[in-house]
């Protein structure tokens, strides 16, 4: 005699609770496995976040930042002559050098319109400083004139800007880059007196030195320090080996004495937060949102360093008194 047998409807509902469970089996994994990879998404994407806001690829310098330049150029203290009381002759004549290749791919395609734009501002700039001071303090001796052209020794992201002041008078007032190693694009006429003055200018983002493991550089865009293997130290105090002294903190005091710590050995460089001997400091150090923990962080090129942070959970570089720094492996 046949034993019992299920209804064929009966045997059709528990294959499909069987499959509902085995779906329910599969999502709880995929949950717990997307869940063990949420610490490294967040991580990529804090620090795609903190790139695309604070760091610009070091590609091509752009037009906007040559003219920056030029400006600054133009009204440091150092390349300007006194004409009499309260008159100063600031340069009217100037040399724009750029990496071979960035000058061939951005800047010959358009080079009459830039040089026109930056004429304009330059004269636009020297207008409206003499408005805010209410007096014509700042003059040009002759009509602005630019001039590009390409400089083997520069790197896509750097620019030199040289300045000149002709007073028509059988002298040529020169304002050379400090340090230049290369020929200066003006050499005196016959018969005229080149007058040497200070040197101000300096290559936008000057590469260091080559030998070493990597090094730093200031938000945006500021100087670059050379790291090599050894220990470095960074903060306020006069004996760091990078003092981050500027206007800003002295006045905000966020940066301690000394505020981090880089050990460099056999090519990595690893970022510790205080000083030397161990010491933390008083607000922070940060690597691409996160805080450096006691045992330090291994740098990868294009880490965003903060130092000091007003809000732990949320430390941004661009706020009075805290200093944001990009680390780059090798040489620049």
């Amino acid at each position: 005699m046949a034993g019992p047998t299920l209804p064929v409807a009966a045997l059709v509902s528990a294959c499909y609770y069987a499959m509902a469970i085995q779906r329910i089996f599969d999502f709880v994994t995929r949950a717990f496995r997307n869940l063990a990879d949420l610490p490294a998404q967040v991580d990529r994407a804090l620090r795609d976040r903190m790139r695309s806001l604070f760091f610009r690829p070091r590609g091509d310098i752009l037009p906007t930042e040559v003219r920056k330049e030029l400006e600054r150029v133009m009204l440091a203290r150092e390349n300007s002559l006194d004409a009499g009381p309260g008159v100063k002759i600031v340069p009217d004549d100037y040399v724009v050098e750029l990496h071979p290749g960035t000058y061939q791919r951005r800047y010959r395609p358009a080079e009459k319109e830039l040089v026109e734009s930056w004429q304009r501002s330059l004269d636009e700039l020297l207008d409206t400083t003499n408005d805010r001071s209410g007096d014509r303090r700042y003059r040009f001796e002759r009509p602005v004139q630019v001039k590009i052209q390409p400089a083997g020794d520069l790197r896509p992201h750097q620019v030199r800007v040289h300045g000149r002041i002709d007073t028509g008078a059988g002298t040529s007032v020169l304002t050379p880059p400090a340090g230049a190693a290369i020929p200066n694009p003006w050499q005196p006429e016959t018969g005229r007196t080149a007058v040497l003055v200070p040197p101000v200018q300096q290559a936008v983002s000057a590469a260091p030195p080559a030998s070493g493991v990597g090094y730093l550089e200031l938000l945006p865009a500021g100087p670059q320090w050379h790291l090599r293997p050894g220990t470095t130290v960074l903060g306020r105090s006069e004996g760091v080996d990078i003092r981050l002294d500027v206007p800003h903190v002295r006045g905000k005091r966020l940066i301690s004495s000394q505020h981090a710590t880089i050990r460099c050995h056999s090519g990595q460089c690893r970022l510790f937060d205080g000083s030397p001997d161990g010491r933390r400091s008083a607000n922070g150090t940060y690597v691409n949102g996160r805080r450096v923990p006691p045992e330090g962080h291994d740098l990868r090129d294009g880490d965003v360093i903060i130092l000091a942070a007003l809000d732990p959970d949320n430390p941004r570089p661009d706020l009075p008194g805290v200093v944001g720094l990009v680390f780059y492996a090798g040489n620049p």
